[in-house]
């Protein structure tokens, strides 16, 4: 028994080294025990165009990244285009293209995205959205006994979220099981990339 214990802890040492590697939120347990459920009748077509991300689960892939921007289109094989842009902490435009897709027609909402040298497609799950305002997304992976969980604020303006959506992300945070505490905010301060809409600066971190 304690040969096969040290066994198992030696091997959840080595996968979490790898998980850590990844640099993603890892929680205990698979992507399904924690029951977050998506949006009921997503509509793809109303969702297309710019969204600016306000807040989001740490990632090494976005790691220092501000001005972030994700914009979708129709792709020519009925998927969606997928382009995320970004500037890095040394004031360099990045961005990368990749493609999405529902794997279930009737769960719209569950997509999989796929960007070039990246592996393989990635869930990306929208939670909710009024289309014009703002969206909750989130992405698992299971990695046993792990998972990985990445998660983002969206807005439409890039100055934020209007007042009366900040209680809806926050309700549909706690009525979708997704946890608020690892959010960090994503500066959109001086950005040129896309229209810069004026609205009162209001984000979902000091609105606690």
């Amino acid at each position: 028994m304690i040969a096969s214990t040290s066994f198992i802890f030696a091997v959840a040492s080595l996968l979490l080294q790898g998980l850590f590697a990844e640099a993603q939120i890892i929680r205990w347990g698979s992507c399904e025990s924690q029951n977050v459920t998506v949006m009921q009748n997503f509509n793809t077509d109303p969702y297309l165009g710019r969204w600016y991300e306000q807040e989001r689960y740490y990632a090494a892939a976005e790691a220092g990244l501000t001005c972030v921007t994700a914009e979708y289109s129709p792709h020519h094989d009925g998927g969606i285009n997928v382009n995320n842009t970004g500037v890095d902490s040394n004031g360099k435009a990045s961005s990368v293209v990749g493609t999405g897709y529902a794997p279930d027609p009737s769960q719209p909402a569950k997509l999989m995205v796929k960007f070039p040298g990246a592996g393989p497609a990635g869930s990306l799950w929208i939670i909710d959205t009024d289309y014009t305002s703002y969206s909750v997304a989130y992405s698992c992976s299971n990695m046993a006994p792990f998972r990985l969980v990445n998660a983002w604020l969206l807005s439409r303006a890039r100055d934020g979220f209007p007042h009366d959506a900040i209680e809806k992300v926050e309700k549909v945070l706690r009525e979708r099981n997704i946890e608020k505490d690892p959010f960090e905010h994503v500066n959109q301060d001086g950005c040129t990339n896309g229209s810069n809409q004026q609205r009162p600066k209001i984000f979902l971190a000091s609105a606690a």
